[in-house]
């Protein structure tokens, strides 16, 4: 079987523009040339090529509706209603910036397709940033953008063939990511609107407008470890992205007694607790609230029965490292099932931007895809890490490894995957860009 597949996952592609502070995504020059790369191996191989798009492909939740996209302002801080919208309308103009905002990765597309021998097509699996995908309006947009025919494809959740499953992976992981039904994501009590996780309604409402500030904040996953974190060394701004989470919280989610903890808890949320009484009680609170839709601890110490010997920085930390750990550990039990489900000898997902390479119990292979934005855990990193990332950014995110999996078919048509990584070092040009935005913000 001559053929391989390459799965990318989590570009976050959004508006683009010199300086825009909620641009994820700045790799479009190397991941020109990583096409045009696998386009020559092709050639000259004679060796078709699919290449999957694995989920959030592109930044829905982080471009504003405009009537033209050419009016798209990089260093302008957009209402946050301006990127609530989810209907086909609303999706088709974000679409139209995201194309205007990066000529070169849509042209790169457009050069990798080819529905002649040998063929090279493209996959795209929509995620929890680009449900917007769904719409017949969307996919119309992007066909006619990239010039593609049937060698461009789309799937509603999932690939399921050839011994390979491929999935976003949001369904499995933190709750607050998670859609009643990725297959068809419509909000029937709105009419024309696509279902928005609790998730994604906190980046467009917290991240957004705090990323014009911190422009490395959305690198850090899951939201829940997140939050634990700013909780620890930005106790102010911890407390604010609780309570916006607690209010985005629907009523048949939380228990009673859990959203009387949550009402508690952010009653009084600009106030920083000062004495260790204030600080154990708000610490009690919070992990009772968080607990019904965070990740389970898997055995870890919790936060309720640390918070007598350990500080209050270094019992919010540890909850966060626990809340990362869980993320991944949910993420391979999840794909332990579906490779005994679908008869896959390869599973891959995205989502949680932590690639990684396990075999599973039935001997097939779990992968994760990773991301091509930036991206750090500080799982066990102390406060003092922490601290030099709130003060220098810019020492952190000056090189990229964007990662990937290749999976390769034998003589008796078996799959074999493996996980592979770019080492990019981002221009000066493109860092002082993104200082100059942050800078901005800041005035």
């Amino acid at each position: 079987m001559n053929a391989v597949k390459v799965i990318i996952s989590d570009l976050h592609v959004g508006a683009g523009g010199d300086g825009n502070p909620l641009e994820d995504f700045t790799l479009d020059a190397p991941f020109s040339r990583f096409l045009s790369e696998l386009v020559d191996e092709s050639e000259a191989n004679g060796s078709e090529l699919e290449l999957i798009l694995a989920g959030d492909v592109f930044e829905f939740l982080q471009v504003p509706v405009l009537p033209d996209p050419e009016a798209f302002d990089p260093l302008a801080a957009y209402a946050t209603a301006l990127s609530l919208p989810s209907d086909e309308a609303s999706a088709v103009a974000k679409m139209r910036t995201m194309i205007a905002g990066h000529p070169r990765f849509f042209a790169a597309l457009a050069a990798f397709l080819q529905e002649s021998a040998p063929g090279r097509s493209i996959t795209l699996i929509k995620g929890n940033h680009d449900v917007e995908l769904h719409w017949q309006g969307v996919q119309q947009l992007l066909r006619e953008a990239l010039g593609a025919g049937e060698a461009l494809r789309f799937e509603d959740r999932r690939i399921s063939r050839e011994g390979l499953y491929v999935e976003h992976g949001n369904q499995y992981a933190e709750a607050v990511s998670r859609l009643r039904d990725m297959t068809e994501p419509h909000d029937m009590a709105s009419g024309g609107s696509l279902l928005c996780p609790l998730g994604s309604r906190f980046v467009m409402r917290l991240l957004n407008p705090v990323e014009r500030e911190r422009f490395w904040i959305d690198g850090v996953k899951p939201i829940t470890a997140l939050i634990w974190y700013l909780l620890a060394l930005d106790t102010r701004l911890g407390l604010r992205a609780l309570a916006l989470l607690l209010r985005e919280v629907p009523e048949d989610v939380l228990s009673s007694q859990a959203r009387m903890l949550a009402a508690d808890a952010s009653a009084d949320l600009l106030d920083v607790p000062q004495t260790p009484q204030e600080v154990a009680s708000l610490c009690e609170r919070i992990a009772q609230t968080i607990a019904p839709w965070s990740m389970p601890e898997n055995g870890s110490e919790s936060m309720l029965s640390a918070r007598g010997r350990l500080s209050w920085s270094e019992s919010a930390l540890q909850r966060g490292w626990a809340e990362e750990q869980s993320h991944r550990d949910a993420l391979v039990v999840a794909a332990g099932k579906k490779a005994l489900q679908e008869h896959a000898q390869v599973v891959v997902f995205g989502h949680s931007h932590s690639a990684c390479s396990e075999r599973l119990p039935n001997d097939a292979t779990y992968l994760n895809a990773g991301t091509w934005t930036w991206v750090r855990s500080f799982e066990g990193a102390d406060a003092s890490t922490w601290r030099e990332l709130f003060e220098h950014p810019e020492r952190f995110i000056s090189e990229r490894h964007p990662t990937y999996v290749r999976v390769d078919y034998d003589q008796a048509g078996i799959p074999h995957a493996t996980l592979r990584q770019l080492t990019i070092q981002m221009p000066r040009s493109t860092l002082l860009r993104r200082l100059r935005g942050w800078l901005r913000g800041h005035r």
